[in-house]
Formats: structure tokens, sequence, C-alpha cells
């Protein structure tokens, strides 16, 4: 069997439990990654690299689905601060480049 019940020593299997009684951790022993999956559903939610770290549970909730729409407009706040300051260093570049030749 590839896949087995993941319980930590530092309690974060519980931790999730906390947050929904669906979730379940196994650690798949091909691709040696964590594998957190939503019995409700049979699908993976997220995987993570061994080993799994405390900070793991934030990013659990933040990425729950109840939470999607506020996370969606994280990501695109996120990306439309990076695609101006890609504007600002574009028109910054092209400038000094002017001023060069």
């Amino acid at each position: 069997m590839e896949k087995i019940e993941y319980k930590d020593m530092f309690g974060i299997y519980l931790r999730i439990k906390e947050i929904s009684k669906t979730y379940q951790l196994f650690l798949n022993r091909k691709t040696n990654k964590i594998e957190l999956f939503d019995s409700s559903n049979d699908q993976i939610c997220l995987t993570f690299d061994f080993p799994i770290l405390p900070n793991v549970i934030d990013k659990i909730k933040q990425t729950r689905r109840e939470n999607a729409i506020k996370l969606f407009r994280q990501i695109e706040e996120k990306n439309r601060k990076i695609e101006e300051e890609n504007i600002k260093n574009t028109i910054y570049y092209t400038k000094n480049c002017e001023k060069m030749l």
C-alpha cells in the first residue's frame, strides 16, 4: 500500500481534525509527501512536503472552501500590485535606456 494514515507527534493531526472532522492525513510513500484528504468528497485538498510543520494549520484554515472568496480577493490584490510594480519598472528602465543611448 502506498498510503498510510499519518499521525504526528506534534499534535498537528488532532488540530487538523478540529478544523474539520472529515479531514484525514496520509503519508504517500511513493511521493514522500503528506496529503490532506476531505473524506466527505474523497479528494486531495492539499499536499505538503515532509515533515509537516505547525504553520500548515493556518494554510489549511485559509484554504477552506468557506474562505475561497476572501482568498481569491487576496490573490487578485497581490497580482494587481505585482502588475503595477512591473509597469513602473518597465517605465523606469525604458526611460533610463533612452538616456544611455
